[in-house]
Parts: C-alpha cells; structure tokens; sequence
C-alpha cells in the first residue's frame, strides 16, 4: 500500500521527504536576503564616497614634505594686500609705488620692478604739451625703451594730478636671465606735462594680468 507523502511543521519550516537534506526555515531566507541586500548598498556607497583625486575640481600642486601647495595667483597680478609707499621727486611731484619692488635710478628717473611687473617714471625738458596722437614725440620718448611696440591706443584722462594724455599698447619683456625668453607684456603710459616739464608714468605687467585697481591707484596719486 502506497504510504502518503509526509508533511508538518517544525519552527515554521516547510520541508519534504523529497527535498534535499538541509531546509530553511522562511524566517532565515529572509534575514540571507536582508544580509545581501545590506552587503550591496555598504558597497555601493563606499564606491560613492571614494573620489578619484584626478577628477577633483581644484587641482593642486605636488606635495611637498607632506604639505600641499595651493596654486597661487598669476605671477603678473598686484596683490590686493600689497602695500605702497610715496615717492618723492627731486623734480617736484611725488606718487605712490608698491613697498618692496626693486629700485634703479637713471639720470632721467626711477624705475621700480617686481618679476616682470614694472613702474617707471621719467622726466623731459619740454615746452610742448603732450597730444593724444600715437606720433607724438612725447609719447615716443616714453615708451623707446619698451621692446617690439605694437597696438598703440590714446586718450586724454583727467586725474587728480591734472589732464594726463594715456598710451596704452602691448610690448615684449626683456630676456629672462634664466631662459633668454621673452614674454609678452600689456602697457600704460601716462603723461603729465606742467610748464617746462612732462613727466611719464610707465606701468607694465604680463599679458593678461588683472591690474586695474591696482594701476589706477598709482595713476591717481601722482601730484605735481
């Protein structure tokens, strides 16, 4: 006689004298496929969080001893915490000139620089006002220094050291004593002229600098 199938309960477990050895009960499936579940979302996150350094917005500079370097700002830009000290003229003006540049001084005047940023101020004997023309001799006496000239704008400005004609035109750098390059460079020129006497303002700084306040400052303390 055939016997019947064999079936009952043990901790909530189903099983069958057909199954295989070992039967689970539906309660430790259950907890099998909440550990899985948990083991993916711990790997999923922790691949997340780890950033590959080489897709990180701010680049940085390599370390050194352990620290690292932030990339500072481009060489040509006047910092905005620089300091300046006034400059007083044998010739009778004055204006200000940032603290700390390098000083040289010609027959003709003075000139301050700082890597290749540079203020210069030179004095002419002249009883002839500047024009803004590009041909001026005055204006070609200022900027006959500057290498490879190009590009020349101008315009009057009144300062508050009185109506100034303003060259602004693109130069080459001298060589570096480094490299024997040249860079280029962006240029203003002021001139102010008071009876006999023009001075010039001559202010440089690499292409692409953002010196406006900077240069403004300087422009507007002169004073006869």
């Amino acid at each position: 006689m055939p016997v019947p199938p064999a079936s009952g309960k043990h901790g909530g477990a189903s099983c069958s004298v057909h199954s295989a050895p070992v039967c689970f009960a539906e309660e430790d499936e259950m907890k099998i496929q909440a550990i899985a579940i948990c083991t993916a979302m711990v790997a999923l996150v922790a691949g997340c969080t780890h950033q590959n350094p080489a897709s990180t917005p701010h680049a940085t500079l390599p370390s050194t001893n352990g620290i690292t370097a932030v990339a500072s700002p481009p060489p040509g830009d006047i910092p905005d915490t620089q300091q300046f000290v006034l400059y007083r003229s044998a010739h009778g003006y004055r204006l200000l000139f940032p603290e700390g540049w390098a000083r040289s001084t010609t027959p003709h005047g003075v000139t301050f620089t700082w890597h290749f940023d540079g203020e210069q101020l030179l004095t002419y004997t002249s009883r002839s006002v500047p024009t803004p023309s590009a041909g001026d001799p005055a204006i070609a006496s200022a900027i006959r220094s500057f290498h490879n000239v190009r590009g020349i704008r101008v315009h009057r400005q009144r300062l508050p050291g009185g109506l100034a004609v303003v060259a602004s035109f693109a130069s080459q750098s001298h060589r570096s004593a480094v490299t024997g390059r040249r860079i280029a460079l962006e240029n203003q020129s002021y001139l102010f002229h008071r009876g006999n006497q023009t001075v010039a303002l001559n202010l440089w700084a690499p292409a692409g600098s953002d010196n406006v306040d900077q240069w403004r400052r300087i422009s507007r303390s002169f004073r006869w």
